[in-house]
């Protein structure tokens, strides 16, 4: 099929192999090679993704960036806004809160205790001006318009 003859990385005896019914690979040694490559390919932090299956669909891309975050927090968009919910436990967690945001993330400061830090990332790109909150029955609501600029740069090639 080749027109280079291909070898197994794991037998010298691939026609053995072959005709034993177990493939060019023998029992276990297909896992064990490919376990090593997907090793050396990603960097440790992904492991925890790549042995546990749900982990991908299960994993929380507005978690905050230390700890666990003391707000249950819900972020979505529609066409226009980014919304981001903080489910307050306390009223007096709002007289020192401080919320700030930038293009990709909302950061909510000194709450509930003074100098804790959380960061919330937006699923989309947002303006510098024009968010808007809101408190009402334990819940404050964050809508941030979304940038609906598409900002691109031309590269300018050398002549050839």
């Amino acid at each position: 099929m080749f027109p280079w003859s291909w070898k197994s990385p794991f037998s010298s005896n691939q026609e053995k192999e072959n005709q034993s019914g177990g493939g060019p690979f023998p029992s276990g040694q297909f896992q064990k090679y490919m376990d090593q490559m997907m090793n050396q390919m990603f960097p440790p932090q992904f492991k925890h993704m790549m042995n546990s299956p749900g982990a991908w669909a299960g994993s929380n891309q507005n978690a905050p960036t230390k700890g666990s975050s003391p707000f249950q927090e819900t972020v979505f968009e529609t066409h226009d806004d980014v919304y981001v919910r903080l489910s307050i436990g306390e009223t007096d967690w709002l007289h020192n809160m401080k919320v700030s945001y930038n293009r990709h993330q909302c950061i909510i400061t000194d709450s509930p205790e003074e100098g804790e830090s959380w960061t919330i990332q937006l699923p989309a790109i947002v303006k510098k001006k024009g968010a808007r909150a809101l408190y009402k029955d334990g819940i404050l609501e964050i809508k941030i318009p979304k940038s609906m600029e598409w900002q691109e740069t031309e590269i300018e090639l050398p002549p050839f």
